[in-house]
């Protein structure tokens, strides 16, 4: 059975403040493949670039030059209305600082993103309320 490649990543640089005095170069020429169904773990040391990586890799933000393929389609110049699609239907984000809102409960920052779906609340709660989601406490009645 062939390996379907999930995430492909080619040559990719971001550069920050480009043509400033204070430019900086967050990746450099960075190149791999992730097949579908396999785990893996970015490390390195702080400033390394791992959470511009990832914010590349899960269409937050757009490289430099190079290329990013989320299952085999470029993302890196798509409109930003299908970005946002990839994003709330392929990817899960836990963010360093967390992003919280801090009026709504655990349950309903979870499931902010798929209020614009056509998903029903309760399959939407089901959802969140899944194998990690299992662990969240119940809502409050309303």
């Amino acid at each position: 059975m062939p390996v379907r490649t999930l995430i492909r990543v080619e040559q990719v640089n971001k550069i920050y403040r480009r043509h400033q005095a204070d430019e900086f170069k967050a990746l450099d020429d960075v190149s791999f493949c992730i097949a579908a169904g396999e785990a893996v773990a970015v490390t390195g040391p702080s400033g390394s670039g791992k959470s511009t990586l990832l914010s590349l890799i899960g269409c937050m933000a757009r490289p430099t030059s190079g290329s990013i393929a989320f299952r085999e389609r470029r993302v890196g110049k798509l409109p930003e209305h299908f970005l946002a699609r990839i994003r709330r239907e392929s990817f899960g984000f836990v963010f360093q600082q967390y992003h919280l809102l801090p009026d709504y409960s655990v349950l309903e920052n979870i499931l902010l993103p798929l209020y614009p779906t056509d998903i029903p609340w309760r399959e939407m709660k089901t959802k969140a309320q899944g194998p990690v989601g299992a662990f969240l406490p119940a809502p409050a009645a309303t």
